[in-house]
């Protein structure tokens, strides 16, 4: 009993608690936090960078002042609140679960994959063009089964995964801070014409607070797929990748076994970027595999950190005298 109620496992319960209610509640979308300071992000950069004309130099200063603006107070405000509230684990864990928010993402894959089955080819555009940066009018149907891959398994990673890492890290207020950095940087992206330079600095600081998160927490999905197929992609891609974007992909496609990566249309435009992952040509199915991949990954996740927590807690009662071997 000792281990459920020590200090340094707290934060880990509520891991855990928000985890699983992330995943069997859905908040509803237009009373979500995150919704509002979607609609906040796209005001502000109507407001500070107009259609006009202007310097580079003038639209980086533009972005990152607009950054500030709306990033900073917020997380000061949230961090404040947190020692005025009387129970400063329930409102962290309610900015968790307002920060993770990652159930919808696996949704709309289900509703992709069964709309591909059933050949509702425009239906499955409209199903898939919110969720990805690039033009959907010129796929084909397993071309969008992809782009729906390529998509959950970044957004699992940087929406869901680095979530959890800055709650560990910076608790509930880091966790929701990391989360509107994440959107602003989806909103101002710099593949956009119109934000090409605007949006700089918030991908500058975006990258920043991905890159060890991303290289640490790709382990449990690829524990619960495949470490040595992943490795063995990883090393067979090494020459021809350079991103952390690729270095995901190429992981987890060597752990699924599929080939991920490859042109794409961003502003009508084709992106040329490399094949990696796996060898196998992509099937529908994949998108089912996919998301178990993910789920599993989440149980595994969850399981280590349990593990840890224990190993931690028997280190502590051993050098306090209290456990003897």
């Amino acid at each position: 009993m000792d281990f459920l109620f020590w200090p340094a496992m707290f934060p880990v319960w509520v891991m855990l608690i928000v985890a699983l209610l992330e995943s069997i509640w859905r908040w509803p979308e237009k009373y979500h936090p995150i919704s509002l300071f979607r609609l906040i992000a796209q005001r502000m950069a109507d407001k500070v960078h107009p259609p006009s004309p202007r310097s580079h130099y003038q639209q980086q200063i533009s972005g990152a002042l607009a950054c500030l603006v709306l990033w900073l107070p917020t997380v000061v405000i949230l961090q404040l609140l947190k020692y005025l509230v009387e129970f400063p684990l329930l409102f962290d864990g309610v900015l968790l679960l307002a920060a993770l928010q990652f159930q919808p993402v696996l949704d709309t894959s289900k509703k992709l994959e069964q709309r591909l089955i059933a050949e509702q080819k425009t239906w499955a555009r409209q199903t898939l063009t919110p969720w990805v940066l690039r033009h959907t009018e010129q796929l084909s149907p397993l071309g969008m089964g992809k782009a729906c891959i390529e998509s959950m398994l970044l957004r699992f990673q940087h929406q869901y995964l680095a979530t959890l890492f800055w709650f560990a890290v910076a608790g509930g207020a880091g966790a929701f801070g990391y989360r509107l950095l994440y959107e602003f940087s989806h909103q101002w992206h710099t593949r956009r014409p119109r934000f090409s330079q605007f949006g700089q600095f918030t991908a500058r600081l975006i990258y920043l607070l991905q890159w060890l998160p991303a290289r640490i927490l790709v382990l449990p999905l690829l524990i619960g797929e495949g470490i040595t197929s992943a490795l063995k992609a990883r090393w067979r891609d090494k020459n021809r990748i350079n991103s952390t974007r690729l270095t995901l992909l190429s992981l987890c496609g060597g752990a699924l076994g599929i080939q991920l990566g490859g042109p794409a249309f961003y502003n009508e435009h084709k992106t040329r970027l490399p094949k990696c992952g796996g060898l196998r040509e992509l099937r529908f199915g994949d998108i089912a595999r996919t998301r178990m991949a993910i789920i599993k990954a989440k149980v595994i996740l969850l399981c280590l950190l349990l593990f840890f927590g224990a190993l931690s807690f028997a280190a502590y009662q051993l050098h306090s005298g209290r456990l003897h071997l």
